[in-house]
């Protein structure tokens, strides 16, 4: 099973200049989606389709993008840190979980039913002869009412099928909203220290939770890597971030301090430099399952806080990039049709899986990538936005 990204919510459309900073839309957080996404594409398109094999000079690239599956706990990191600044600005609000529930609804529902019933009229048009067939698109299952319910990663840990490689993406979809179910009555009810320790003792527990999974159970890495509780390191270290840029006496120390910041999460880096050199990055690997997906969550949390520090240096300016926000902004369009495009490209020249270990396969994939862009765009600015925009009337 790979990764695949969730769209964290976008900043607040409607905070004006008189808001506080971090309820304003932060740019550097496009460029950090856009970072995420890419990645992401990075080990469906190019990792997982061999698209540098024979490339032997090419080698230290391949091993260095071993962790570019990653791109998801970078989002689970944003997710958290978004969603709950959002919360805990709405909290005690008259409509809090109305207007919350309401906007994602908007935001998540209606792409995501377009991209499940697509799947399931190609499959038909598939058995019919109507498209030609594949297998690597159209393989075992889940029900169809997991998709409905958002429960497929639970059937995917309990080891059933994920070969239909145009929804298996949709596990971390899953995990999104079974964390927006319960967030919003955590912050509801819990509120400073309180909340603090209870975030603290999930981030510290989930570990240990992978732990149990993996040596208690046969699909226990899987489950490991798809079931949110497992997950929800990544994730409420992103909330306890949102949590620390509105406490002005810890964010202004964190502030006056930058070189401490930078020193641990170069420290992070260096260990996974140390993963890659000791060839320890499968994400169903028992190192991985275990320390591994909390440290990737550090890592990235330094990273978040270091691009909300040092909007003036050279990270600040690399995530301002105009095409890495513009990647950022269509991220949840391309997390689910890259796939799909990418398998029907290949399907239709009769190529059973998606290779691109010949010249004829990296043109392939390269189009597939163009049309993924274009559709992607496409949907924002005529789909998703306008919807979007239709779920924030409902004030908090």
């Amino acid at each position: 099973m790979t990764s695949a990204p969730v769209l964290a919510e976008m900043p607040r459309v409607e905070a004006s200049t008189s808001s506080p900073w971090y309820a304003r839309r932060i740019p550097e957080l496009d460029g950090l989606r856009g970072l995420a996404i890419l990645l992401v594409l990075v080990v469906h398109c190019i990792d997982e389709t061999k698209f540098l094999g024979g490339y032997r000079w090419l080698s230290y690239l391949v091993a260095a993008d071993s962790l570019s599956w990653s791109g998801v706990d970078l989002f689970f990191v944003l997710s958290g840190f978004l969603i709950g600044g959002i919360l805990l600005d709405a909290r005690g609000s008259a409509n809090y979980f109305k207007a919350f529930y309401a906007r994602r609804a908007f935001r998540i529902l209606p792409l995501y039913a377009v991209l499940v019933s697509t799947f399931y009229l190609c499959y038909f048009a598939e058995q019919m002869e109507w498209i030609p067939a594949s297998q690597w698109l159209f393989g075992p299952n889940v029900p169809w009412y997991a998709y409905a319910t958002f429960t497929q990663n639970f059937h995917w840990a309990a080891g059933g099928p994920d070969r239909s490689n145009w929804l298996t993406p949709t596990w971390s979809l899953a995990v999104e909203e079974q964390f927006y179910l319960i967030l919003p009555a955590v912050i509801w009810f819990f509120s400073g220290r309180r909340l603090l320790y209870l975030l603290g003792s999930v981030i510290v527990g989930a570990p240990f939770l992978r732990l149990f999974l993996d040596l208690s159970f046969p699909s226990g890495k899987v489950a490991s890597f798809c079931l949110m509780p497992c997950r929800a390191d990544a994730l409420l270290l992103g909330v306890a971030a949102a949590m620390l840029v509105r406490h002005k006496t810890a964010w202004e120390s964190l502030k006056s301090h930058p070189r401490s910041l930078l020193s641990a999460w170069i420290v992070l880096l260096a260990g996974l430099c140390a993963f890659i050199f000791f060839k320890q990055t499968d994400h169903v690997g028992f190192f991985m399952t275990t320390l591994g997906f909390s440290w990737l969550a550090l890592f990235y949390l330094g990273l978040l806080l270091l691009a909300l520090i040092h909007t003036s240096a050279w990270l600040g300016k690399i995530l301002r990039n105009s095409w890495l926000k513009a990647l950022g902004t269509i991220s949840y369009g391309v997390y689910l049709i890259h796939k799909p495009v990418l398998g029907l490209i290949f399907a239709f020249f009769r190529i059973e899986s998606p290779l691109a270990q010949t010249s004829a396969g990296r043109l392939l994939v390269l189009s597939a990538l163009a049309i993924t862009m274009a559709v992607a765009y496409g949907s924002w600015a005529v789909f998703e936005r306008p919807l979007l925009k239709i779920g924030h009337r409902i004030e908090y």
